[in-house]
């Protein structure tokens, strides 16, 4: 089941930390993803997260423009 994330990007972040070689290490501060994601993505985006947070789902213009999964959980 999905609900729309409001706050945290706790998902994103543990995502990005994750040590898969494919993707890149955040360039950006916990602190400063989580300003962006309530000054920015929030409110261009609707994001929606699996009620086990292990996907989240950004979707802008009716298109997903970002998909994460945490690849931590398994």
């Amino acid at each position: 089941m999905l609900r729309k994330l409001t706050s945290s990007p706790g998902m994103w972040l543990r995502s990005r930390a994750a040590p898969v070689s494919e993707i890149p290490p955040p360039v950006h501060t916990e602190d400063e993803v989580r300003a962006r994601f309530r000054e920015v993505v929030l409110l261009e985006c609707e994001v929606w997260v699996a009620d086990d947070d292990v996907v989240a789902l950004l979707v802008k213009d009716d298109c997903i423009d970002q998909l994460y999964v945490d690849a931590a959980d398994g």
